[in-house]
């Protein structure tokens, strides 16, 4: 059975450890990548890719050509998996944090009916599009990966 992880990559680390615990539960695992510009800066920095001297968004900045295809690319992975797994850890003061990215991806495999499963139950009251992800009907483990179901 094939997970694909989505989560912020600010947890790209956590992502890791928990690629290698779902592996040892039996699981094909995929998850998220730099970019080819991350890669090459040799780190993931959202401060500063994709915007101008001033710090503010630049719409015709290259790197967002890159972040295009790395959604491209992550969209396709979620179309070949059996299960999507959100590792929504804690950012921002926000318990179970689920950013803009991730939400495209959950709407994305509720749409290909995959079985959906959240890392821990978020803080519903803190995010504005709580309906949508409740809507989606991903399932919260709250950190124990046995209840995700090898159907």
């Amino acid at each position: 059975m094939k997970v694909v992880v989505c989560g912020s990559m600010a947890f790209l680390e956590q992502m890791e450890q928990l690629k290698q615990e779902l592996e040892n539960l039996g699981f094909q695992v995929i998850i998220p990548k730099l970019t080819d510009m991350e890669l090459a800066a040799g780190e993931y920095d959202p401060v500063h890719f994709g915007r101008n001297k001033d710090g503010k968004y630049d719409p015709t900045n290259k790197y967002w050509k890159d972040k295009a295809g790395s959604l491209d690319y992550y969209f396709g992975e979620i179309k070949k998996a059996d299960i999507v797994l959100v590792a929504n850890y804690d950012k921002k003061g926000v318990k179970g944090y689920i950013g803009g990215n991730v939400l495209m991806e959950m709407a994305l495999a509720f749409w290909f009916k995959l079985p959906m499963y959240l890392l821990q139950t978020p803080d519903y009251e803190s995010l504005s599009y709580s309906d949508e992800i409740l809507g989606t009907g991903a399932i919260s483990i709250n950190h124990d990966l046995s209840l995700i179901q090898k159907e």
